[in-house]
């Protein structure tokens, strides 16, 4: 894999008045990768790719986000303690925006924990917000809040913020598609639709 390249205004993105480490974001995008396979033992090598970053920088708000979302695949596994999954994830949630309240990949994995396993709507609403206000770049936060809406039933609102993600990543259109093609009864099954998305970034 070819060593990645941190362009200034990424890192500044990433992580605020930090200086980005190459191999440990190396180990942040091999994680992400791998958690896209959406298989648990995919899940664990992204844990472990993620742990492995945080041994060279326990500091790291970032890897505490990815760690933060593969908990959270974890929490949708049928084979895993959603109550151990869901602690673990909120723990990293909340050790990177402690460590840099400014990350809205950190607010959206919140978001999703207050969404699929809380079911705290407005908890959930005000940090997909917050995530979209800090990076409006970032796909999965426009994802989750068009699930939030589609949710409370409120398709014809959501599909712009799908629409929005796919614009930002085509790689979002198959959840997007699936989201559209499940959207009856999603109130009293909202858990899975969360599921397939998670794993994207």
């Amino acid at each position: 894999m070819q060593r990645p390249v941190v362009t200034p205004d990424e890192q500044g993105h990433l992580s605020r008045n930090r200086v980005i480490n190459p191999d440990v974001y190396e180990l942040y995008l091999k994680g992400r990768h791998i958690m896209e396979r959406g298989g648990l033992k995919d899940v664990q090598n992204t844990i472990e790719y993620f742990q492995s970053g945080l041994e060279k920088d326990p500091d790291n708000a970032l890897l505490y986000t990815g760690l933060a979302d593969a908990y959270i695949d974890k929490m949708m596994d049928v084979h895993e303690s959603p109550a151990e999954a869901t602690t673990q994830a909120r723990t990293a949630a909340e050790k990177a925006l402690q460590l840099d309240d400014s990350l809205a990949e950190a607010h959206t994995s919140l978001g999703m924990i207050k969404l699929a396993y809380d079911w705290d709507w407005a908890g959930a609403e005000h940090e997909f917000n917050r995530a979209m206000e800090l990076n409006p770049g970032y796909p999965l936060a426009y994802v989750m809040y068009g699930q939030y809406l589609t949710m409370l039933g409120r398709q014809t609102d959501a599909m712009p913020y799908f629409e929005k993600a796919h614009r930002l990543d085509p790689l979002f259109g198959q959840g997007m598609n699936w989201v559209i093609r499940n959207n009856s009864g999603l109130s009293s099954n909202h858990v899975s639709v969360v599921q397939p998305i998670t794993g994207r970034y």
